[in-house]
């Protein structure tokens, strides 16, 4: 399933390398096996950076959530915050004047959604 949806993805204009359809892409799911046989291998996702309509309040809920999360911050001013960890980086920046009316949209070109994964519920159930 796995592999035709990054097929799809390679057919509608998309950078992507598809791997062999002989990698196991159930273990993929679950972050095993990411050797491609027929492209690059990925270590995992360096970063993602998200615009924000409300900075400060953005800011203020990342700095809080990120270092329970094992994220360190590495960069702090009025206009960038980003927090480094996990084999990852996550960093949010003000929109651009345009966008400060819009909302987001679930579903619409963009972003779907950013899930991190947690080692225990019991560490999910400590924030909760």
């Amino acid at each position: 399933m796995i592999h035709r949806a990054l097929q799809r993805l390679n057919r509608i204009g998309r950078h992507l390398v598809v791997p062999n359809p002989s990698v196991n892409t159930s273990r993929l799911a679950a972050g095993f096996g990411t050797e491609a046989k027929d492209g690059i291998s990925i270590a995992g996702m360096a970063h993602v950076v998200l615009s924000v309509v409300d900075f400060e309040k953005s800011a203020k809920f990342y700095k809080s959530l990120l270092p329970f999360l094992g994220l360190k911050l590495v960069s702090d001013s009025p206009q960038f915050c980003y927090h480094v960890g996990g084999k990852t980086a996550l960093g949010i920046m003000p929109c651009t004047s345009v966008n400060e009316d819009q909302k987001f949209v679930q579903g619409k070109l963009g972003l779907h959604h950013l899930c991190f994964r947690a080692r225990s519920k019991e560490d999910v159930d400590k924030v909760c």
